[in-house]
């Protein structure tokens, strides 16, 4: 249930902040969406909530590691630890469910390419 409605409330336009801290992203709202996350922070949901804010960065460390390996020259260590972060990935999205772990997959892609100026997926240079 709460990560149907944090996957609404980024739809809607709420962002997560993991400036201040990466494994604890902050709600980034406006005005018009504080409802939304108003929900999300109710004393019946909270404990859910950081649950799956906790996953949620946990499943966007390990997109970043997969984007960081598939620019990596490659070799048998490369393969082993992708090996291990796609079965983190697979379990994280998992647990997300495919509405949420989408939505973190696009804004992840989005802030390597920004930060590296390289493709998340092949490591070539955009």
């Amino acid at each position: 249930m709460v990560a149907a409605q944090l996957a609404a409330a980024l739809r809607a336009g709420v962002r997560l902040d993991y400036a201040g801290d990466p494994q604890r992203p902050a709600f980034r709202v406006l005005p018009a969406q504080r409802s939304l996350v108003t929900a999300l922070l109710a004393p019946a949901t909270k404990p859910e909530t950081q649950r799956v804010l906790r996953l949620v960065a946990d499943y966007r460390a390990v997109l970043l590691r997969l984007f960081a390996l598939a620019a990596d020259a490659g070799g048998a260590s490369v393969e082993a630890r992708a090996r291990v972060a796609v079965q983190d990935e697979m379990r994280l999205h998992d647990e997300l469910g495919p509405a949420l772990a989408s939505m973190i997959l696009s804004a992840t892609e989005q802030e390597y390419a920004a930060a590296t100026d390289s493709c998340a997926y092949c490591g070539g240079q955009h």
